[in-house]
C-alpha cells in the first residue's frame, strides 16, 4: 500500500503505518489475522502487532476470540452551532426558535433515556 510520497518531512512513518492497516480491513471487509496482516502490508510483526493493539485499546478495531481483527463501526459525534445575524430579521427569528425547540426535545429524550436505564 505505497502512496506517492509528499515531502518526507511532513510524514509520521508510524502513523502512515497505522492507516495502511485500517484501509487495509476497510479495504477487504473481513476480519484478518496478525500474519495476513504482516504479510499484506509489508510492515514488521512486531510493529503491525503493537498498532493493532493499540487500535483494539482505543476501540477502532476489534479482537475476536480466535485472533481475528476486524474494523469497529463508530459513530461520529457532531456539534452543531448558529449565530443569527439580527434578532430584527422575521428569518433568524424563525431558525432561532426553531433551534431551541429541536434543542429542548433532544434534551428532553436524552433525559428519558437517561432515567429509563
Amino acid at each position: 500500500m505505497k502512496r506517492s510520497s509528499p515531502k518526507r518531512l511532513y510524514l509520521i512513518p508510524v502513523l502512515s503505518k497505522a492507516l495502511d492497516i485500517l484501509e487495509l480491513l476497510q479495504k477487504e471487509k473481513k476480519p484478518l489475522p496478525l500474519e495476513a496482516i504482516y504479510q499484506r502490508t509489508s510492515i514488521s510483526k512486531t510493529t503491525v502487532y503493537r498498532i493493532l493493539r493499540a487500535c483494539v485499546h482505543r476501540g477502532y478495531l476489534a479482537q475476536s476470540q480466535d485472533g481475528l481483527y476486524r474494523l469497529v463501526a463508530r459513530p461520529m459525534k457532531a456539534r452543531f452551532g448558529f449565530g443569527s445575524q439580527s434578532a430584527e430579521m422575521p428569518f433568524s427569528e424563525a431558525v432561532t426558535d426553531s433551534l431551541k425547540a429541536a434543542s429542548s426535545a433532544a434534551g428532553d429524550r436524552s433525559d428519558r433515556a437517561r432515567q429509563s436505564l
